[in-house]
């Protein structure tokens, strides 16, 4: 069912004195569907992530849901499991994990992309990880660009040069009232160097 069909049986639910989420839980007890999943996201709480965590490891379709309805739910949760979810043997299910990160749905930690591009469990992964790099914040997206640059040989579709000229063209000739720190700046310094 859509998301219009979901609210509007919600509602009537609500109207009836019946609390939608007890509805649905009770429904997926008996059997697990991507829709009573999703319906689980617009209506759970925080307690239903651990009824969602183990659906992470069902078919893709099951586990896109459930990464959907813990976004909802809980961004945090959504985020740490979408990172971990990059590395998926499941093509569908790493291109809902960078959708998720890409929307920021929560932090993400740059080492952790810059490994699955040098280093990918799976052809699929760093061409899914590679826009998410180019999304950091100015200077952590600049460092984990030539991180890749330094540690890949542009082997298995993995070039970060198009990237590094986008981040070059966006960045030039722009005045910044914020430049690097020293620290930033060192360790800038030595990935240009290496």
């Amino acid at each position: 069912a859509g998301r219009s069909v979901r609210w509007v049986g919600q509602f009537r639910l609500g109207r009836r004195g019946r609390n939608p989420a007890e509805v649905v839980r009770s429904a997926l007890a008996r059997r697990v569907t991507v829709g009573g999943i999703l319906a689980l996201g617009e209506c759970g709480g925080a307690a239903d992530v651990d009824r969602l965590a183990p659906l992470l490891d069902a078919r893709p379709k099951v586990a896109v849901a459930a990464l959907r309805a813990m976004a909802g739910l809980t961004p945090e949760i959504a985020a740490r499991a979408a990172l971990e979810l990059l590395g998926d043997p499941r093509p569908g299910v790493v291109r809902e994990a960078a959708r998720l990160l890409a929307d920021g749905v929560g932090p993400v930690r740059p080492a952790r992309l810059i490994s699955l591009v040098v280093d990918p469990p799976y052809t699929h992964t760093a061409a899914r990880v590679m826009p998410l790099i180019a999304r950091l914040p100015k200077f952590e997206s600049l460092g984990a660009l030539l991180a890749v640059a330094a540690r890949t040989t542009g082997e298995g579709g993995v070039d970060p040069r198009p990237l590094l000229e986008q981040w070059l063209a966006q960045h030039n000739d722009r005045s910044y009232a914020v430049t690097p720190s020293p620290a930033r700046r060192d360790t800038l310094l030595a990935e240009v160097e290496a």
